[in-house]
């Protein structure tokens, strides 16, 4: 995508990344400051798996702690520009 950052090529891969998030959230924790996290589609490998991941943690979080739905809708939209772009 144009005016992205480069793909850091020294992490993990955003699949992975994105089920080390789903294994954490267990039924236990609660939502903190501390618990907030951040994820961008800027089309880097493997993107649309990540989203899908975490559109399907979106929908623990809202399951569990009745917040997520805003960050659900905005996986899902750049989900939705990144197979429109793979087309």
């Amino acid at each position: 995508m144009p005016g992205a950052p480069k793909e850091p090529l020294d992490e993990i891969p955003l699949p992975a990344r994105a089920r080390r998030l789903e294994t954490w959230l267990t039924r236990s924790r609660g939502p903190t400051a501390a618990n907030e996290r951040h994820c961008a589609g800027f089309g880097w490998w493997h993107g649309a798996e990540a989203l899908r991941v975490l559109i399907r943690v979106d929908r623990r979080v809202e399951s569990q702690w009745g917040i997520g739905y805003r960050s659900e809708a905005v996986a899902r939209g750049a989900l939705a520009a990144v197979e429109a772009r793979a087309k």
